[in-house]
């Protein structure tokens, strides 16, 4: 039986509310605004200044809180990150989340209490209430690092990338880029179907991407996916077709830190350039025990959060359904065998994951095409792995 996991699908990349940190901005009653979009404008870059001038990569910011007609923001320096991190999780009762504004007396307590390791900084902002709240807290986690319990990432990985020589590395990096590219322009009908952008983030490893989807939830884990499907359907195509390029590709649903490039602060829809966390640490263990062409999914951890419930056969049935979107068919992904794999790390650690295979379809021209794509499971039985006795 597939592993069961649960998940909660928050819009608007907000995480349940706690006490400490007061209602979330999605969940708080909001008004009409008499704003107008200049005006917007005006205070959203007047709190970009803010930031700017108050922040720096020495002192990344770690939590704010918006008043009436200000914003009071906390920085650390990086030696006492870790500690500061620590201390918010412990006041607010729950994980690290930049998306949230803190209650303006609560920030100003863990500064007054905590002086050797927050720094606190306030500008008047007039009107900056009238402004959606998930859009300054979008504008502040740009210049910190949000961290996110439960977010979808891929990793794709060109195998035997460091035998290649330097001319044939460039080579398969230009064919992962054309590919990961193309597949994002076919992601666009499933992500209006999901009800997304068509916004994925990337970060380079050398040989292969990380890759995720820009917003949280579990319609953005499923477009996340898919987009890792079309780029091992794309490779595998290209490989039949004789370019000797092979990759390989994990997927979990785990926690990560994001964070920003300087020119995301300007823009309201930049995307994370760079993820690190649980989620990212176990995709690397996921692929340096993958085989060329092999997609292995991480079992998904049971949540205690109320909400959507999903298991790993219902989340790969709504990526197969997906293609239908195009027209051309579903996929029919599985995983094979229906059973847990377990791989264990250098560092002594045990992960459990699933080994995807099916098939996809693929325009080619006028005509569909089926592409398999994952590897089989052998039937037969390894002759190192029987004792034979003489009878």
């Amino acid at each position: 039986m597939l592993g069961r996991y649960r998940r909660h699908f928050v819009p608007d990349e907000q995480l349940p509310p706690t006490e400490a940190l007061g209602e979330p901005p999605a969940q708080e009653p909001s008004e009409p605004s008499a704003l107008s979009e200049q005006d917007e404008r005006s205070i959203l870059s007047a709190v970009a200044g803010f930031l700017t001038d108050s922040t720096t990569g020495l002192f990344p910011l770690v939590a704010y809180s918006v008043s009436q007609d200000s914003l009071l923001i906390l920085t650390t320096n990086i030696i006492d990150l870790p500690y500061a991190i620590r201390i918010l999780e412990d006041v607010t009762r729950a994980g690290y989340n930049l998306s949230y504004s803190l209650r303006p007396e609560m920030a100003q307590r863990l500064s007054g209490e905590n002086p050797h390791v927050f720094h606190a900084s306030e500008r008047k902002v007039p009107r900056i209430h009238e402004i959606e709240l998930r859009r300054i807290g979008r504008l502040v986690a740009t210049f910190g690092a949000p961290f996110y319990h439960e977010k979808g990432f891929a990793l794709v990985d060109v195998c035997g990338f460091s035998r290649l020589d330097n001319p044939d590395q460039l080579a398969q990096l230009y064919s992962l880029t054309n590919a990961v590219d193309s597949a994002i322009r076919r992601s666009y009908r499933v992500c209006q179907k999901l009800k997304l952008p068509n916004r994925f983030g990337r970060a380079s490893t050398g040989d292969g991407f990380y890759l995720w989807h820009d917003h949280l939830g579990a319609a953005a884990d499923v477009a996340a996916f898919f987009l890792l499907v079309c780029i091992m359907t794309q490779s595998e195509s290209m490989r039949l077709a004789g370019f000797p390029m092979r990759l390989r590709a994990s997927f979990v649903i785990d926690s990560a830190f994001m964070l920003y490039d300087a020119d995301a602060r300007t823009n309201p829809y930049a995307v994370a350039s760079n993820a690190v966390g649980t989620a990212t640490n176990t995709l690397a263990r996921f692929i340096a025990a993958a085989k060329p062409s092999q997609i292995l999914l991480g079992e998904f951890s049971p949540r205690r959060q109320p909400g959507e419930k999903m298991d790993s056969a219902s989340f790969l049935a709504q990526v197969n359904e997906l293609f239908r979107e195009e027209g051309f068919g579903a996929a029919t992904l599985e995983a094979k065998p229906n059973k847990l794999l377990r791989v264990d790390d250098k560092h002594g650690d045990v992960h459990y994951c699933w080994n995807i295979a099916g098939e996809v379809p693929k325009q080619a021209g006028k005509r569909t095409t089926l592409v398999h794509i994952g590897l089989q499971p052998h039937d037969a039985t390894r002759i190192d792995d029987v004792d034979f006795v003489h009878t």
